[in-house]
């Protein structure tokens, strides 16, 4: 192993002196190449570095959009869906739907909490439409319809 550093202090030494003979500038030894390499790499941002700060990014994107949706918007649909409705429509669902919106009263009920798939359909129509009335073009429905009809 020492024998190879001293071979390879030779080898560059006669390197440089042809190089220096023949003018050209001496050609650095391979580690010498890495090393460099690596402390050019080490001045970037590493690329988990850089994926957190995006995810940091897209989170903070994602709660500043969702606390538009503050505690008034979600005042005014409780007092609209405690209201008994008289009115009846009539709505298809798949049976992905049905299977989703089932588990989801299920959920709540193991949690001690009582409802019904009626009172999450009145509360998502009744999000829905209070979100386009305030954001028009840029609220859910809007894209959401934008990007079916596209």
């Amino acid at each position: 192993m020492a024998g190879d550093d001293i071979l390879w202090k030779k080898v560059d030494e006669l390197r440089q002196q042809q190089k220096a003979a023949t003018g050209a500038k001496a050609r650095p030894r391979k580690a010498a190449v890495k090393r460099k390499a690596e402390r050019k790499a080490s001045d970037k941002p590493s690329a988990s570095k850089r994926s957190s700060e995006l995810a940091s990014k897209q989170a903070s994107n994602k709660a500043s959009e969702l606390a538009r949706y503050h505690a008034s918007m979600i005042e005014d649909i409780r007092k609209v869906v405690k209201q008994v409705g008289k009115e009846s429509a009539f709505l298809r669902l798949t049976t992905e739907e049905k299977r989703r919106l089932v588990d989801i009263v299920y959920s709540f009920k193991r949690q001690g909490t009582k409802t019904s798939e009626n009172e999450l359909l009145r509360i998502a129509l009744n999000f829905l439409l209070d979100d386009y009335e305030q954001h028009g073009e840029e609220s859910v429905l809007a894209r959401v319809l934008e990007a079916l009809h596209a």
